[in-house]
Order: structure tokens, then C-alpha cells, then sequence
């Protein structure tokens, strides 16, 4: 570990060619699969603002770039900020993460000149739609559908059980009221759906619920409804908020769907109630770690639907977070 450091720090400080003197305002953009070098080029060449043609960008194919050209720059497009970045931070700076969440932002360390830009819930409604769409495959049994393809056999009985009802008729609880909660909430709403709302404090507008339970009411909430849809930010409280406890009182004959971080459930309490039947089933895309290994207990549960953190990826709105990245970097360039 000590000779990564000592690497690391090597070629950080290594002479840095990339910048040109001429030019005032110094961009590093990270870029990947997605987040392009080329595509980057488009927007700027397209974008017709003046003030793009007096930025000096650089593109970093990888952590070592970034390392090197984030001391230096003005404004930053990275997705993370380690200790080692925080500590390279002697100029003001802006940073826009394209992540919708900043949980891994440790807010007592960044220092007052560094200015956090994200953009606008652009997948909120993706993250309602996946929900719903979750939702609906659940309380049908539509996923067995799947294994009944795959064994090539025309079979109803586990898919049109006496207990499948319309989604209308279940009563839906979301916890987390945030931007995308409230988006989740007011979907379901809009379909017809009873939907109660939990969370740390009480929205100021709540016309899009039928209830709403404060977070230290888990438990009352939790007994009111069929349907728990996850979408808190991660932070120490509510690390394993959905622990045994609260699993257990959901009892069989419900379902989960979280499309927050995998850390907020139990996952080894979760496991068990879907191994056990005592929970009706589940819908996750997120997990305590991705790519999720092959060798989880998950996989073979019956009553679960996995898929690889896909409900609202930034890669889905790729260009519309660039130009607000590129509308927020022009603000604050004209203040540097």
C-alpha cells in the first residue's frame, strides 16, 4: 500500500504538459465508456457558448489523469472524491459528479473553495417507471414467466395463483421522500394506487399521499402497507434501516423493491426471508457489491428479481447531463 502511495504521488507530480498557458479557465473531464472523449468534443464544438472556446480541457482516460490534472484545474467532471483528491484542493474549483447520489462525499472534509455541482433528478422518472413496472411483475408472478421459458413449458399455475390482485389494490409505502421518492410516489398515485409516504420529516407538499409516517414510525409504517419501495440516501442512519426486525414484520405476504443502495437492507436477514418464503418477494437493483458475485444466495431465490443497478443509470441521459454540466461550468467560470 505504501509503494502505491509513493507511486502515485510520483506520477502526480510529474511535470504536467497538458495545460496551455493561454488559456484561463482549465477543465479535466474524466471520461469512460459512456462519458466519451469524442462525444465531449461534439457538445463543445455544437454548444455555440463563447465562453467554451476559452476553456483549456484535458480528458482523463483514468484515476492517475485525474490525480494529475485536479490539483490544477478550475472546474472538474469526475465520479468520486477520495481523501487524496480532497488534499490536492489549493485553489477554488468546482466539482460536478454525474451521480444523482453523493453518499461517498465525506461533507466535514471538502474545503470551503470547493464548489459540489450535480445535475437535476433527469432519472427519476425512470427510477417511478421501473418501480411501477416492478411492482406490477411481482404481485402478478409475471418473473416466472421467465422460468417457465426457459424449462420450454406452457404452465398458468405459478403465475395465476388465488392471491394475485390488481397493483391498484395494494397499498404502497415509500420511504424516502426525496426527489425521486416523491416522483415514485405520485406514479403510483397517478395509476390509482394508496400511497404512504415515511421519511425523516414531513414534505411540505404531501397531496400525492394517502398517509405519511415519520422515519422513527418504521415499524407503524411498515404494518400499513404491501408494497416497500426504498429510495433513501445512504448516510449512517440509515445503513441497515431495513434490518431483521423490519423485514420480519413485513411478513409474508410482501414484497420490497430498492432502488437506493444495497447497504440500506440487511442483505443476510433479506436473504433468509426470501429463502424462507417469509417475505413474498423482492425486486433489487442495488447490492452491497457490484457486479453482484455469482456465487450469492440471490441467485436462487425464486421470488427475486435482480438486475445489474440499470433503474435510473446516468448512462440513459448522457447528453442532458453534459449540457448541464456545461450550463453550470460557464456560471461559475464567469466568477473565477
Amino acid at each position: 500500500m505504501q509503494i502505491k502511495k509513493l507511486i502515485i504521488n510520483y506520477l502526480v507530480s510529474a511535470s504536467n504538459p497538458a495545460w496551455k498557458l493561454d488559456k484561463k479557465i482549465k477543465v479535466a473531464i474524466a471520461v469512460n465508456d459512456y462519458f466519451t472523449a469524442d462525444q465531449w468534443i461534439s457538445i463543445f464544438t455544437n454548444c455555440q457558448i463563447p465562453e467554451v472556446a476559452n476553456w483549456d480541457v484535458v480528458y482523463c482516460k483514468n484515476k492517475i489523469e485525474v490525480y494529475r490534472h485536479f490539483k490544477d484545474a478550475n472546474i472538474c467532471f469526475i465520479f468520486g472524491l477520495g481523501d487524496f483528491l480532497i488534499n490536492q484542493v489549493n485553489i477554488a474549483k468546482m466539482v460536478y459528479f454525474p451521480l444523482l447520489g453523493l453518499e461517498f462525499l465525506n461533507r466535514k472534509t471538502i474545503p470551503i473553495n470547493l464548489t459540489i455541482e450535480q445535475p437535476p433528478p433527469f432519472s427519476a422518472q425512470s427510477i417511478a417507471e421501473y418501480c411501477l413496472s416492478m411492482a406490477i411483475i411481482l404481485t402478478r408472478n409475471l418473473h416466472q414467466t421467465f422460468e417457465n421459458r426457459f424449462r420450454k413449458k406452457w404452465k398458468q399455475s405459478n403465475i395465476l395463483p388465488l392471491s394475485v390482485v390488481s397493483i391498484t389494490q395494494c397499498k404502497i409505502g415509500v420511504l424516502g421522500l426525496g426527489k425521486v421518492g416523491k416522483v415514485i410516489a405520485v406514479n403510483f398515485k397517478n395509476i390509482g394506487c394508496a400511497v404512504i409516504g415515511c421519511d425523516l420529516s414531513k414534505p411540505n407538499d404531501v397531496e400525492f399521499l394517502s398517509a405519511f409516517y415519520s422515519s422513527d414510525m418504521l415499524i407503524d409504517f411498515i404494518s400499513k402497507i404491501d408494497i416497500l419501495i426504498i429510495s433513501l440516501p445512504l448516510n449512517e442512519s440509515t445503513t441497515k434501516i431495513i434490518d431483521k426486525i423490519v423485514i420480519q414484520k413485513l411478513g409474508k405476504n410482501k414484497y420490497i423493491i430498492n432502488v437506493s443502495s444495497g447497504e440500506i437492507i440487511d442483505e443476510q436477514a433479506l436473504i433468509q426471508a426470501l429463502s424462507s418464503n417469509n417475505l413474498k418477494g423482492a425486486a433489487l437493483d442495488v447490492f452491497i457489491q457490484e457486479p453482484l458475485p455469482g456465487n450469492s444466495p440471490l441467485y436462487r431465490c425464486k421470488n427475486v428479481i435482480l438486475t445489474p443497478h440499470i433503474a435510473g443509470n446516468i448512462n440513459l441521459f448522457v447528453n442532458e447531463i453534459q449540457q448541464d454540466f456545461i450550463h453550470k461550468a460557464v456560471t461559475y467560470s464567469k466568477n473565477v
